[in-house]
């Protein structure tokens, strides 16, 4: 059986999972922060579609301790950066029900729904133009 060179194998990975039905890239999980409260999480998954796409950040609010899924996300930020060298996005709880996900600059970001996390509403603001000069260069998720 030939070798392939990696690089080739992951663009047939990439290749056939696009053309399957219900296949989506993975999410990892890239940050944690846990309410004044202690009751809820703020989430961050990082994904990216391949090594040319910008990556893709969604932000879920959870139970503590909770796992969250690309499919509870409360909001999507598209090719965001925290600064000229990193991508990614910050969340910061500015009270047990105000949440606040910063970026410098994002290719498209919205909000999907409200936050309803037990029965006590969340809000959550999305602003854009907040450097973050200390975070590190790269990918939020290290490896990536």
């Amino acid at each position: 059986m030939p070798r392939f060179p990696r690089k080739y194998l992951c663009a047939a990975c990439l290749i056939t999972c696009g053309t399957l039905s219900g296949c989506k890239p993975e999410a990892l999980e890239a940050a944690r922060l846990t309410s004044p409260d202690g009751s809820k999480d703020a989430v961050v998954l990082e994904g990216g579609i391949d090594g040319t796409s910008p990556y893709n950040y969604v932000v879920c609010v959870v139970p503590a301790q909770k796992t969250c899924d690309v499919d509870q996300a409360v909001a999507e930020i598209y090719g965001a950066t925290r600064n000229a060298h990193a991508y990614g996005v910050d969340v910061r709880w500015a009270s047990p029900g105000r949440l606040d996900v910063s970026y410098l600059h994002a290719n498209k970001a919205r909000m999907l729904h409200s936050v309803d996390s037990k029965s006590s509403a969340i809000t959550l603001s999305l602003k854009d133009g907040i450097e973050n000069a200390q975070a590190p260069p790269g990918a939020m998720v290290k490896g990536n």
